[in-house]
């Protein structure tokens, strides 16, 4: 998915002995280009995959929601009646992985679940600390990424200067001759 200069047209660093000056710095931007393109991929899957782990999160958020529905804090709330098995089951995953407490065994195996709208409210703070978490290392990575896009940047903008002033340098020869 690497688009920019081809990986093939980099030079290998064992290779610079026998190249002249043009030929070396072309090979080192050309090669440090593909670096950071590879990085840039790299952090837009990171990217990618945090959003998907922030929508599921919020699947469930919202699944917890209707399962409490209007019912107070006090109210019994039997979560089999609410939700699917497979729902049941994912849910069950997701409190896991955001680390709540107090999850019934017995949420992801079928059987009957009751709680109450404050076990429920205290998942769903859970998966709120969880959603804030994941968006704060999002921001960090969306600067990592804005950064990486600037060093790539900047990395094409030398390799197309150096490109040029070698045009002009040989043209300028060929001139005087």
């Amino acid at each position: 998915m690497t688009t920019g200069v081809n990986a093939a047209t980099a030079v290998a660093p064992q290779s610079f002995e026998s190249l002249n000056l043009e030929a070396e710095m072309m090979a080192i931007q050309i090669t440090r280009a593909n670096l950071l393109e590879g990085s840039l991929v790299d952090q837009l899957n990171e990217v990618k995959n945090r959003n998907a782990e922030i929508a599921k999160l919020n699947q469930t958020l919202n699944a917890l929601r209707s399962v409490k529905g209007d019912k107070k804090d006090d109210a019994e709330v039997k979560i089999n009646s609410e939700l699917s098995a497979a729902d049941r089951a994912n849910l069950n995953s997701l409190l896991k992985d955001a680390n709540v407490k107090d999850i019934p065994g017995s949420l992801a195996a079928g059987s009957e679940v009751k709680t109450n709208g404050a076990t429920i409210n205290t998942w769903i703070e859970a998966i709120k600390g969880k959603i804030d978490s994941l968006n704060s290392t999002q921001q960090l990575a969306m600067v990592r990424m804005q950064s990486l896009m600037n060093k790539r940047n900047e990395a094409f903008d030398l390799l197309s200067t150096c490109l040029k002033k070698f045009a002009d340098a040989n043209s300028s020869i060929i001139q005087k001759f």
